[in-house]
């Protein structure tokens, strides 16, 4: 929940035709012969880090290919794909592909065989995971003669989505689920050209219903992602608030530059507006109230909750567009020493595009933050006193505001619903993790920490 790409460009967070299915390396063949590209595609997902169905059993799937990048007899032939997956409740996911095809003598031991209408055997595999054939996809693409390019190298990190160096400063970005409508990444990285602080765009690739499917950006040579290195310095007790106090200060930079884009955002798209506090406060509640019922340890603290959502009803309220998913695994520390990148610009997963274009208030990222500086102590094995975790977020916060006063309610009603998600993901996916969040809720509201009832 707490990291995306690291220099690593991070994000770590179960079709099965048959229930028993694990994601382990596919048997290459059906009964000795060769598979139809809906077979191959079969045992080829579920060992695929970016496929989110895994725990789910598919009732169809069907494979729309596209016209051949490289065609056969050249070799590696590379063409793009798009799986649709549907599951037993009904729903259908569409992801998209690079996939290699090559001779079957030439086949490496995970790679499939499969059957092609007017060719005889060939292997499958993906294409991002195929030098060859992502070099000769990249070359298709058009990027400017002075991205210099290398042999591609996949990021490991990664996982909805998959990313490749494909130069000393090129990376490639390959959505796996495009979606209709505006990319928010696209959107805002292509008005971000200027920033010191964010990834630069070089290219970003559409299919012919204007969804994003790839985009190059500059690779960003990093030490690590602030998650990495703020876990390490809590469990050694290093000192690291000079660091917080200078990614507070990229954030603020962020925000500034997200205000002035070097490029006007599209009619429609909202930069800057003021909101009635009621219509924050509102929302507030409303996502209490659904975590409330699959969160029954909240229950005790939902009156103090609603108090602090109902204290910024009557604050008017400045949104603008902002990160919107701003955590430490966000933030890559230059390998240069020239300060800290903000990546990944998607926005808040399990959101509708509309919902990620909508503007917030910056200190909803600050709040972020803090929350994520607490999660980093509570994860390492021994972490020292709280301590540590307030002097970073001090730092942190200190570097953000530059001298500006800190709407106190505000930042604290931010952070209390972010507690309120964390508490809600950790209840249905760790729950002995749940703790953390629900005792940082319990010890702003009561003024004690403690405890909290199991």
């Amino acid at each position: 929940m707490n990291g995306d790409q690291v220099n690593s460009q991070v994000n770590s967070d179960p079709v099965n035709s048959d229930p028993a299915a694990t994601p382990v390396a596919p048997s290459n063949s059906a009964e000795g012969g060769p598979l139809s590209l809906e077979q191959a595609w079969r045992k080829l997902l579920p060992t695929a880090r970016w496929f989110a169905g895994k725990a789910r059993i598919i009732t169809t799937l069907s494979v729309q290919p596209r016209a051949w990048i490289s065609a056969p007899p050249q070799w590696p032939a590379v063409r793009e794909e798009t799986i649709a997956v549907g599951y037993a409740d009904g729903e259908v996911e569409d992801y998209f592909t690079i996939t290699c095809y090559r001779p079957r003598d030439e086949a490496q031991p995970a790679d499939l065989v499969v059957a092609l209408p007017g060719l005889g055997p060939v292997t499958l595999s993906d294409g991002t995971a195929t030098p060859e054939a992502l070099t000769v996809y990249l070359d298709s693409l058009g990027l400017a003669p002075d991205v210099q390019r290398s042999l591609p190298v996949p990021l490991t990190a990664e996982q909805s989505n998959t990313s490749v160096r494909i130069g000393p400063d090129a990376l490639f970005k390959l959505y796996r689920r495009p979606v209709p409508g505006p990319n928010r990444e696209e959107l805002l990285l292509s008005r971000l050209g200027t920033s010191q602080v964010t990834p630069t765009l070089y290219l970003a690739k559409h299919s012919e219903q204007g969804r994003l499917e790839c985009i190059v950006t500059n690779f960003i040579d990093a030490r690590a992602d602030g998650w990495t290195l703020a876990t390490q310095a809590c469990f050694d007790q290093v000192d690291f608030t000079e660091s917080a106090a200078a990614l507070g200060a990229a954030l603020r930079q962020l925000h500034h530059d997200l205000r002035h884009p070097s490029v006007p955002y599209p009619t429609g798209v909202i930069t800057e507006q003021t909101l009635p506090g009621t219509a924050l406060s509102a929302t507030l509640l409303e996502r209490l109230d659904r975590s409330l019922v699959d969160v029954e340890r909240l229950a005790p603290l939902a009156p103090g909750l609603r108090a602090a959502y109902a204290a910024i009803a009557d604050q008017p309220l400045a949104v603008q567009q902002i990160h919107k998913d701003f955590h430490l695994g966000q933030c890559l520390d230059r390998a240069d020493g020239t300060g800290w990148v903000i990546i990944d610009f998607e926005g808040e997963p399990m959101t509708t595009a509309a919902q990620r274009l909508a503007p917030d208030s910056p200190w909803r990222d600050v709040a972020g933050a803090l929350r994520s500086f607490a999660y980093a102590a509570a994860t390492v094995s021994q972490p020292p006193a709280g301590s540590w975790v307030r002097h970073c977020q001090q730092a942190f916060l200190d570097g953000y505001r530059q001298g500006d006063p800190v709407p106190t309610a505000l930042l604290l009603a931010y952070q209390l619903d972010k507690a309120v998600y964390e508490a809600h993901y950790e209840s249905q996916n760790r729950p002995e993790w749940a703790s953390i969040p629900l005792e940082f809720i319990h010890y702003e509201l009561i003024g004690s920490q403690g405890q909290v009832e199991s």
